[in-house]
């Protein structure tokens, strides 16, 4: 017999990160960017946890804006 085969890891997106520390995704995508509307404390912890679960955004996944 064949060993299981390993399961897929899940990539980490700003709504996992959401969940974890209890704030909106709005909150983690703008403590991302550095926005001055989030406090640095929520700030450090939002960038910390994001590098500690390896977190990559998907430029593909990013709105583009509508030029008219």
């Amino acid at each position: 017999t064949q060993p299981p085969m390993p399961r897929q890891l899940k990539r980490t997106t700003v709504y996992s990160l959401s969940e974890e520390l209890n704030v909106s995704v709005a909150t983690v995508s703008k403590a991302l960017r550095g926005s001055p509307e989030i406090s640095v404390e929520l700030r450090q912890k939002v960038k910390s946890l994001a590098a500690k679960k390896n977190f990559k955004p998907r430029t593909v996944g990013r709105r583009v804006p509508n030029i008219c």
